[in-house]
């Protein structure tokens, strides 16, 4: 099981990162209870109006969300063997706008400008120990008192 991320342990993260954590392992899990989750975590359009600035980006992202999912395989979500550590990077999309990145891929700050401002969009990654190369899934975001996981979500645009 994961005992680690990026910070020393648990005590250190923000409520939020822990949730997050928690999301991570339970995901890796590839059970019912992961495959449960992964449908509760399905953006729906109010969500992604919440997400980004204009009627017609939510719209567009929306669609990619329900492609996304519609192709969505919960057994890639997992940890390759020798994976044990968990880190978890974020980035603020007022930053992003910025042109600040913390660990998201590229493609976040290439619509950064669509993002609504001062919403934190999580990734967390797989990792062999002392690495900090491994199985990344990015995309989780905190809107409307849940949370919604729209990978790599920059692909919509």
């Amino acid at each position: 099981m994961f005992d680690q991320n990026q910070r020393s342990g648990d005590e250190s993260l923000l409520p939020q990162e822990i949730e997050v954590k928690t999301i991570a392992l339970a995901l890796q899990e590839n059970d019912a209870e992961a495959i449960a989750l992964l449908e509760s975590l399905k953006a729906g359009y109010e969500d992604c109006l919440e997400i980004v600035s204009s009627e017609e980006d939510a719209w567009t992202l929306w669609k990619f969300a329900k492609i996304t999912y519609h192709k969505a395989d919960i057994t890639a979500i997992e940890a390759k063997p020798g994976q044990t550590e968990l880190i978890i990077q974020s980035a603020n999309t007022s930053h992003l706008k910025q042109g600040s990145n913390t660990g998201l891929p590229g493609g976040y700050s290439s619509i950064a400008a669509r993002f609504k401002d001062n919403l934190v969009i999580y990734a967390f990654r797989y990792v062999s120990p002392g690495s900090s190369i491994g199985m990344r899934f990015d995309g989780l975001i905190f809107v409307r008192d849940k949370w919604v996981f729209i990978p790599k979500m920059w692909r919509a645009f």
